[in-house]
């Protein structure tokens, strides 16, 4: 899975999936890895949503109720590498920051930044997670859809 995480991010870097905005990190993510799974819009959040902080009052999970999720899951590995997820609940509080390990040494991440494209390449370093999701290889998933894709 984390090779299509990966060819997925690459797609979004040079726009072909993904609309990435400032502070929408976490729509970013949640599009790369449906699209590498062959999930349809949204289907991460009904597989794994299942966890909201105090201070989210919103329909829409933040990074943070994403990363406590997910963790809880049992996806929750120590070390990062290619085409894993990345969380940093202290950043952008209250709401978190999440990106994805496009190599074993720099995170995709959507941040605002008003003198260029909202995308960045972040050395993991200088990222600090909280968290670090894997996700299964293809075919262990909890629910294997496919959809079509143009």
């Amino acid at each position: 899975m984390a090779l299509e995480i990966v060819l997925a991010a690459a797609l979004a870097i040079n726009g072909t999936i993904g609309l990435p905005q400032p502070h929408y990190c976490l729509r970013l993510v949640r599009e790369i890895v449906e699209y590498a799974h062959g999930w349809p819009s949204g289907h991460l959040y009904e597989l794994y949503w299942t966890h909201r902080v105090e201070e989210n009052t919103t329909s829409e999970p933040w990074a943070r109720d994403m990363e406590r999720s997910l963790r809880e899951a049992g996806y929750q590995v120590e070390h990062p590498v290619a085409g894993d997820i990345v969380f940093n609940h202290r950043v952008a509080w209250p709401f978190g920051h999440v990106g994805i390990m496009v190599s074993d040494i720099l995170v995709l991440d959507v941040w605002p930044n008003a003198l260029g494209p909202p995308v960045r390449l972040t050395p993991v370093w200088e990222w600090e997670p909280t968290t670090v999701i894997r996700f299964p290889p293809r075919g262990n998933d909890e629910e294997e859809i496919t959809t079509d894709r143009e």
